[in-house]
């Protein structure tokens, strides 16, 4: 379309027109208005859209505070509204609380620490409504609600076994993981549960005597025991280590341990070669004679009939 105007209006031919400046300043201008011409005209709404997602969400007590870009920053995991909203917002907390980080610098640099669906959820926060970390933790806990996983009712934890194989810690750090899915869960049963599905009868009384009176203590009584119970075991096994090395260092050193080496080497010696002779009962008849008898009475086991018994095998055997 372009071309077409440009060759009604120059009746002029190119090398003409690059000889003249006048005329390609004339064609440049001609372009231009056709440009603006064919531009779509911007819709209103983005421009408002645009306006709200640059305005800060916050009050300007909080929006004007300049936040360092060489300071310590944690370095997290961006969030994208598929997760624990409530998981990383304690998460984002702990590391800023533990680097002293104002109120207001929390809220300004919680934005950076999102992405896809949390930072649009982000830009259509209503401009100067967020007066405090708190306030802003209310509505991002709320939107993303739905993204908490699933919990698990209380009685889930009476379906749990102890194998034979597993040891106490690792079980009660798997019983420590499913009380975490549990939606709020119930100190008595959680006691009760644990004392049901655990194997071991001592740490069962140990659970009743000292009677923990909330799930902190029920844990921390727990992890004692298993603890107590490790180490009497390792001193157990020492002891019976050294007892065993005692032994043999006592065996070595008294006569008993003399008279078997001894032994083993009277052992170790060659044979003799001329044995002593044992005077066995005189026969009253010839060998054959007695085997012919007792050939069915007696559970005389017959040596198989020789496999080489030709030419070939060894006379002097």
């Amino acid at each position: 379309m372009i071309t077409r105007y440009l060759r009604k209006e120059s009746p002029m031919k190119n090398d003409q027109a690059e000889e003249n400046p006048t005329i390609m300043a004339d064609l440049q201008r001609q372009i231009r208005e056709l440009q603006q011409q064919m531009k779509v005209p911007c819709d209103p709404n983005l421009l408002a859209e645009w306006d709200s997602e640059i305005a800060s969400p916050f009050i300007p007590r909080i929006a004007n505070v300049i936040v360092a870009t060489n300071s310590d920053k944690p370095r997290l995991n961006l969030y994208d509204g598929s997760s624990d909203p409530l998981e990383f917002l304690r998460t984002y907390r702990h590391a800023m609380v533990i680097r002293n980080t104002s109120d207001a610098t929390m809220c300004k640099a919680f934005s950076a620490y999102l992405k896809k669906y949390a930072n649009n959820w982000y830009n259509r926060l209503r401009p100067n409504s967020i007066e405090s970390f708190h306030e802003l933790g209310k509505e991002f806990v709320a939107y993303f609600v739905n993204s908490q996983p699933e919990k698990k009712p209380a009685d889930t934890l009476l379906t749990l076994k102890q194998g034979r194989d597993k040891t106490l810690r690792r079980f009660i750090g798997r019983f420590n993981t499913e009380l975490h899915q549990i939606n709020e869960p119930n100190f008595d049963m959680v006691r009760a549960a644990l004392r049901h599905v655990i194997r071991d009868r001592d740490m069962k009384v140990a659970l009743n005597v000292n009677s923990p009176r909330d799930l902190q203590e029920l844990m921390a009584t727990a992890d004692w025991y298993i603890n107590n119970k490790e180490s009497l075991a390792m001193e157990k096994e020492l002891k019976c280590t050294r007892g065993s090395e005692k032994r043999k260092d006592d065996f070595r050193s008294g006569p008993n341990h003399q008279q078997a080496r001894h032994n083993d080497h009277q052992s170790r010696r060659a044979p003799n070669p001329h044995p002593e002779r044992v005077n066995y009962t005189p026969l009253n008849t010839t060998v054959s004679n007695i085997l012919y008898e007792i050939q069915n009475k007696e559970p005389i086991h017959w040596p198989e009939r020789m496999r080489n018994a030709g030419k070939g095998r060894n006379s002097s055997k």
